[in-house]
């Protein structure tokens, strides 16, 4: 059971150092601070920002 809480909990880890590396590459592209409670469409977000953003995503997925 441990091993699988160990697992739980880099999972976790490894979210969230997903999410702020998503949140840094979203602040460049716009030229803004951003943080994991703002709503896309309120900070400027549109259809090639997602673009933009999911290309970057796959890159360095690679």
């Amino acid at each position: 059971m441990k091993n699988m809480n160990t697992a739980s909990i880099q999972g976790n880890q490894n979210k969230s150092s997903a999410l702020e590396h998503y949140i840094s590459w979203l602040s460049e592209i716009l030229e803004q601070s951003v943080s994991p409670d703002d709503n896309f469409l309120d900070i400027g977000g549109h259809s090639m920002i997602a673009i933009s953003l999911n290309e970057r995503i796959k890159k360095n997925l690679i």
